[in-house]
C-alpha cells in the first residue's frame, strides 16, 4: 500500500492512507481526522464559489442538457434518441409497442424455443382480436425514424420507417406522388405516416405480413406497410442554458451546502 508522508510533530511522519482514504493529522494538535469524503465536498464547494468553477459546470451542464423536440401540430414533445420506442403517437400504436414491451420482459432465458414461440403465437392472436390496435383497418399518424429511402435501377422508390423494438415498416413501390418528400428526407428523421399493414397467415402464428421468412416475433421484424400519408416532423434542438443549468446549479449547491453542515454536525 503507498504513504505519503504528511505532518511530524513529534519526529515520526504520518501517513496518507489510500485504501481507507483518510487524512491523519498529528495526534499531540489534537485535530481530528478529516475523511476524504469532507475533503471532496470542500474541493465542490470552491468549485461551486469560484467563477473558473462555475464556468467549467455552467459549460459542462449545457452540454449534457441539449433536448430534442418534435415540433407536432404546433406542440413541443420531447424525444430521446437513446431509445427507438417513441412515447407518443395514437392508441394502436401505443397498444402495439406495448404488447411488445411486455412480452419482451416475460421471456426469461429458461424459456425453450418452443416455448417462446407458443408466447409470441399467442401474442400475435391477440393482437389481431384487440379493437384499439384494428389489424387490418388503417393506422393513422404514426411515428417512426427514416430508415432507409431506396431505389433501384427500375426507379421504383422503397420506404422503410423504424417504428420502435427493432421494427420497421416498408414498401418497396411506392407511387410517384410520394417521390418529392421522400428524397427530401434524411436518415433518422422523424416521420408521421399513415396507411395500412398487410394481413399476415394467423395459421402461421402471424397477425402482420413479415417480410420474407414466416415468423411470429414481433421484434426486429419488417412489416409490409401500403403507405397513404408521409409527413415528416421537424426537430428543435435546445440547450435551455439559463433554465436548467442554473436550476441543476441551485440544486447542486444546495446538496453541497446539505452535505457539509451534515458532516459538520457529526464532526
Amino acid at each position: 500500500m503507498a504513504t505519503l508522508p504528511t505532518i511530524e510533530g513529534n519526529g515520526h511522519a504520518k501517513t496518507f492512507n489510500l485504501q481507507k482514504l483518510t487524512f491523519w493529522y498529528n495526534p499531540q494538535t489534537q485535530t481530528r481526522k478529516i475523511t476524504m469524503k469532507v475533503f471532496l465536498f470542500k474541493i465542490l464547494k470552491f468549485l461551486f464559489e469560484s467563477s473558473f468553477g462555475l464556468g467549467i459546470i455552467f459549460l459542462s451542464l449545457a452540454y449534457f442538457n441539449k433536448i430534442e423536440y418534435a415540433v407536432i401540430d404546433g406542440e413541443k414533445k420531447k424525444i430521446d434518441r437513446r431509445y427507438d420506442v417513441l412515447d407518443f403517437g395514437p392508441p394502436s400504436q401505443k397498444y402495439f409497442t406495448q404488447l411488445i414491451k411486455e412480452t419482451k420482459s416475460k421471456l426469461t432465458s429458461d424459456y425453450t424455443n418452443a416455448k417462446k414461440k407458443l408466447t409470441w403465437i399467442d401474442v400475435n392472436k391477440k393482437l389481431c382480436a384487440n379493437s384499439t390496435f384494428d389489424a387490418t383497418g388503417p393506422k393513422k399518424n404514426w411515428f417512426g425514424y427514416v430508415d432507409d429511402v431506396t431505389m433501384p435501377d427500375a426507379g421504383e422508390i422503397g420506404f422503410e420507417v423504424n417504428i420502435g423494438h427493432g421494427n420497421k415498416i416498408w414498401d418497396l413501390n411506392l407511387t410517384k406522388y410520394f417521390e418529392t418528400i421522400l428524397l427530401e428526407l434524411k436518415k433518422d428523421d422523424l416521420v408521421r405516416v399513415s396507411g395500412t399493414f398487410s394481413e399476415g397467415d394467423i395459421s402461421e402464428g402471424e397477425c402482420l405480413h413479415p417480410e420474407l421468412d414466416s415468423n411470429s416475433e414481433l421484434y426486429d421484424e419488417n412489416f409490409m406497410f401500403k403507405f397513404t400519408e408521409i409527413e415528416h416532423i421537424p426537430i428543435l434542438v435546445e440547450d435551455d442554458y439559463w433554465i436548467n443549468v442554473q436550476g441543476q446549479f441551485n440544486q447542486l449547491n444546495q446538496l453541497i451546502h446539505k452535505l457539509l453542515n451534515h458532516t459538520k454536525h457529526q464532526g
